[in-house]
């Protein structure tokens, strides 16, 4: 894999919020990346949903539905860490958790889009050091040691194909990029299981980018969680597309890039991280418990 010089940055700047942080609140942001459990240490990231890094412009995040649409598109809390974005609720877009909003942040809301939480301004404690320990994680999981013998730059999956990876503890992938091939015309999409037990994690650091076709599918078996997963995308321009009938179990973590999932039945069960986060067309965010 080419080296990310975005990773080698994040990392000299996680260590040097972490000093600043370690004075006022040890206990609230990730240090290290495993637990004495073995499981990844989200510190306060871990309390949301949807997390945006990004300030103005190049951060927030927008969510829609079309008319009619039904349930909840994001389970979970939203976070917008970066100051002077926005969080853009339109359509019949329904968001079941608590927003919390950095230094001159704003919710627009448009259409019969609903928030069932309350919105709490002037979060910036609790956000910068949920953004503070999202870095960490991702400097930390870029530096792990790969621990399989995947020969190819990519790991890309066409229509129709499976693979199962297997672990027994801490499975590491470096790659360029991650693509999961969609279906269409009476082909399925690509599906990659990922196979492990309650202390089993699974990295997949890509210095490109993360694409997901139309009804591809990430699984998990044999007790692993989503939050045991994550595809930190390392690259100065990695960014992730999720698309159409797709669904993705794990943590999205983008600290450079951004995040669109598009699709009515696309489902994200994991946590998405990243500067900008888009999620349109009725597709569903859900955090799922640790």
């Amino acid at each position: 894999m080419k080296p990310s010089i975005c990773s080698f940055l994040f990392g000299r700047i996680a260590i040097a919020v972490s000093l600043l942080f370690a004075v006022l609140a040890p206990a609230a942001y990730a240090v290290s990346l495993y637990d004495t459990s073995g499981n990844f240490t989200w510190g306060n990231a871990s309390q949301f949903e949807i997390l945006t890094l990004g300030s103005g412009t190049s951060g927030g995040f927008t969510l829609s539905a079309p008319s009619g649409s039904t349930g909840y598109e994001i389970t979970g809390n939203v976070g917008i860490a970066g100051t002077s974005s926005n969080f853009n609720i339109s359509g019949s877009a329904d968001v079941n958790g608590t927003i919390y909003l950095n230094t001159g942040d704003k919710v627009i809301k448009s259409g019969a889009a609903t928030i069932s939480g309350a919105t709490i301004t002037n979060s910036g404690t609790l956000l910068n050091s949920a953004a503070t320990s999202a870095i960490n994680i991702s400097s930390l999981a870029a530096s792990a040691t790969q621990t399989n013998n995947w020969i190819p730059d990519d790991l890309n999956l066409g229509s129709n194909a499976t693979l199962t990876l297997n672990s027994t503890g801490h499975f590491v992938m470096n790659l360029d990029d991650l693509i999961l091939g969609g279906g269409g015309a009476g082909k399925a999409g690509a599906v990659l299981t990922l196979n492990g037990g309650v202390n089993s994690t699974f990295i997949f650091n890509i210095n490109g980018d993360l694409n997901v076709g139309g009804g591809a599918k990430i699984l998990l078996t044999g007790g692993i969680r989503a939050s045991d997963v994550i595809f930190n995308l390392i690259g100065c321009d990695s960014n992730a597309q999720i698309t159409g009938d797709a669904l993705v179990n794990g943590t999205i973590l983008a600290v450079s890039g951004s995040v669109l999932v598009s699709g009515h039945d696309t489902q994200i069960n994991g946590q998405i991280i990243a500067q900008q986060v888009c999620i349109q067309s009725g597709a569903d965010a859900d955090k799922m418990s640790p």
